[in-house]
C-alpha cells in the first residue's frame, strides 16, 4: 500500500524507544506508524512496551493497530472522530477531517468524554475503518489503542 512512496531505510543501536523519538524528532517526522502486540514486561497489559513508550514520550501524530492486519488503508470509507475537550482538540478534529477529505471517507463525531469502552463500541457498531482520538488530553488513550475494533491515530 506504501508502493511508489519514497523510502529511506535507517539502522540504529541501542534502545529502540530512545531511537524513535530522537529520529522522529531529528527527521522532523510528521506522523509515526507502529504496530502494537502486547508484548514487555510492565506494559503488556496495556501495549507493547516500545509503542507504549514511544506513545508516551513522542509528541506527533502515531497511527497504531492491534487490528491493523485485519484493515487496509485503501479501503478507509467511515473515520471515527472521538474528541474530547482540551487544547488539542482543533488539530486532531482538523487531521480527522483531513483524512476523510483524502480518502473520501465518511467522518462521524463520538460523543465527546466518553470512556474507552464506548469509545471503541461506537468505533464498532458505526463500522470505522479508522479511530482518530487526542492522545494528550485523553487520561484513557491507551485503554481505547488496546481495545479499539480497527486502527487509531492519535495526535
Amino acid at each position: 500500500e506504501l508502493q511508489g512512496l519514497p523510502v529511506r531505510r535507517l539502522l540504529y543501536e541501542g534502545d529502540p524507544e530512545t531511537q524513535i523519538a530522537e529520529t522522529a524528532q531529528t527527521e522532523d517526522v510528521q506522523l509515526l506508524m507502529m504496530p502494537t502486540r502486547g508484548h514487555g514486561a510492565f506494559r503488556t497489559f496495556l501495549l507493547g512496551s516500545i509503542t507504549s513508550k514511544v506513545l508516551h514520550d513522542v509528541a506527533r501524530p502515531v497511527l497504531t493497530g492491534v487490528h491493523a492486519s485485519e484493515h487496509s488503508v485503501s479501503s478507509i470509507s467511515s473515520i471515527v472522530y472521538a474528541g474530547n475537550s482540551g487544547d488539542q482538540t482543533a488539530d486532531v478534529l482538523a487531521w480527522a477531517d483531513g483524512l476523510a477529505i483524502d480518502f473520501q471517507a465518511k467522518l462521524v463525531h463520538a460523543e465527546p468524554g466518553l470512556h474507552p469502552e464506548a469509545v471503541c463500541a461506537f468505533a464498532e457498531s458505526s463500522g470505522a475503518d479508522l479511530l482518530v482520538i487526542a492522545r494528550g488530553s485523553r487520561p484513557n488513550a491507551y485503554a481505547i489503542i488496546r481495545q479499539s475494533p480497527c486502527p487509531v491515530l492519535s495526535i
